[in-house]
């Protein structure tokens, strides 16, 4: 969701993002970055969209150029992650 936030790589056939990543994205399909995407690292993808709101730091690679490298079957990935909880720092 929009509150997600991954710190890593993430490599699928197509990526949708919604919240943040700090990362290499790659995608043999597509990478979809949704208005509420925050991205810093660089995309490989044959093909690229870019909502408008959406924040990118980084370089891209898109084109035949970023096919190469195996991916598995042709689904779509979507990452999930929960939101971030507050952890609770008592006094002593």
């Amino acid at each position: 969701g929009s509150s997600g936030v991954v710190n890593g790589n993430i490599t699928a056939e197509n990526i949708i993002v919604s919240g943040k990543i700090t990362g290499t994205l790659t995608a043999r399909g597509r990478i979809i970055l949704e208005s509420t995407a925050r991205l810093e690292g660089d995309i490989n993808t044959s093909r690229l969209a870019i909502a408008e709101g959406a924040s990118f730091k980084g370089r891209s690679n898109t084109g035949e150029a970023a096919k190469s490298g195996s991916f598995g079957d042709n689904r779509e990935s979507r990452i999930k992650i929960p939101p971030a909880t507050q952890e609770s720092t008592a006094g002593a």
